[in-house]
């Protein structure tokens, strides 16, 4: 969008500059037509470079608009749990007053509104970042990210990607998920055994990329969860913070449990 805006810019720079010199040349003015002429070529290369620059600008603002979410999901709703199961506990005593174990639940009530208002913003975030955002094709965007690690593997493992019928857009930041998938697909480097497999398909409202092998299970089962990263976009990811940009996204990462090593990206499809 921040490219296309500058483009914009500069070709109704080089328009003007265009109309200038038109009229000038009817006007028989020679000085004037040359003027124009280098007013044409200025425009253009200023709205390219303009283009350039709001492209970068509009990446980080991304790229803080995300760690923002993480934040506030991880800062905001983990305490809130805590203090919620705390205040719990105190009612179940058998030592507390009952008009304080009725001042507790009440208590416990307005927390449990603060906590969905959390929830609803969070959720209207990403919703709102989700609009915005272009529509990808998770299954193309995985096949160049598999072709661009594929290199990287022992050449006696074979890579085979499998992409099943059915819509696999999401609407999400395009460099966002290509980092997750870098992260993904580096679990299977070199610790890993047998060929890769790599699955993305759409299971009901969301679309899921697998990626697993023949080695025994290398990481725990569940939900990977992570702390937002300042990281840049050429830095490395570990997997704990692959996860904390999966859920920025509206998605998470997760380790199937299973007898060999699985590991899932899932997102929510596009509407």
């Amino acid at each position: 969008m921040a490219s296309r805006l500058g483009v914009l810019l500069g070709a109704t720079a080089a328009a003007t500059a265009v109309l200038v010199w038109l009229a000038t040349a009817v006007a028989g003015t020679a000085g004037a037509v040359v003027v124009a002429a280098a007013l044409v070529a200025a425009a253009a290369v200023v709205g390219v470079h303009l283009g350039s620059q709001l492209s970068r600008s509009h990446r980080e603002l991304v790229r803080r608009d995300q760690e923002m979410a993480m934040t506030a999901s991880h800062e905001l709703r983990t305490p809130l749990t805590s203090l919620r199961l705390a205040l719990e506990d105190v009612t179940l005593w058998k030592h507390t007053p009952a008009d304080v174990s009725t001042e507790l639940q009440r208590a416990i009530g307005e927390l449990d509104r603060l906590s969905d208002a959390v929830t609803t913003m969070l959720e209207q975030h990403r919703e709102d970042h989700r609009g915005d955002a272009p529509a990808l094709d998770l299954a193309a965007t995985t096949t160049g990210a598999v072709d661009r690690w594929r290199p990287t593997i022992h050449p006696t493992r074979q890579v085979r990607v499998t992409t099943r019928p059915g819509e696999t857009g999401v609407r999400v930041d395009a460099d966002s998920v290509e980092r997750v998938l870098a992260t993904l697909l580096e679990q299977f480097d070199g610790s890993g055994t047998g060929d890769v497999e790599v699955d993305v398909a759409r299971v009901g409202s969301t679309v899921r990329v697998e990626v697993s092998d023949d080695s025994a299970p290398r990481f725990p089962p569940g939900v990977i969860h992570g702390p937002a990263t300042s990281k840049g976009a050429g830095e490395r990811l570990t997997l704990a913070e692959a996860g904390g940009m999966a859920e920025s996204l509206g998605g998470y990462l997760a380790v199937a449990e299973a007898p060999t090593t699985r590991l899932a990206f899932i997102l929510p499809a596009a509407p």
